[in-house]
């Protein structure tokens, strides 16, 4: 519902629902409800919320994208070809836009069907962080050279 608020974990890789009065209820576990990180745990590296209410979750190592509907329905959404997704922005015009880790990309990705279009590649290693303007235009900060990139989407 809304005035949630969403938290995702690392290394126990769990998206957490905090409800207004500071419930949490667990929405996704990535391990299997191991409380205890070990070589094959998977972490959520990113969260974004669509107008319609559904979370999508970013993880790594192994670069999925999760969906989880407002009923709490929750599915493997894609996975990229990166080994984390760093950053993620559900658009205003019905998209999700995802940043990845190790490659420095920037991918559109249809949230019904998963199917994914790379943006943009750039030189750096991390997109930490993506937002669009009013006229619609999409930017994606970059590390480690502090970049900002604006990318025709």
């Amino acid at each position: 519902g809304k005035g949630n608020l969403w938290a995702g974990t690392a290394p126990r890789g769990k998206v957490l629902r905090i409800a207004p009065d500071g419930k949490s209820t667990e929405m996704l576990n990535l391990n299997g409800g191991s409380e205890i990180a070990d070589g094959n745990a998977r972490f959520v590296l990113s969260l974004a919320v669509s107008a319609d209410g559904t979370v999508f979750a970013g993880t790594g190592p192994e670069g999925k994208i999760w969906r989880i509907d407002p009923d709490g329905k929750k599915r493997e959404l894609c996975t990229l070809p990166a080994p984390c997704v760093s950053s993620l922005l559900a658009g205003s015009d019905g998209r999700l836009y995802a940043g990845t880790a190790e490659e420095g990309s920037v991918y559109r990705i249809d949230p019904a069907t998963g199917a994914t279009t790379i943006l943009f590649d750039t030189s750096q290693s991390v997109i930490t962080g993506l937002a669009r303007d009013q006229e619609g235009s999409l930017y994606a900060a970059c590390a480690p050279g502090g970049e900002i990139w604006r990318i025709q989407a």
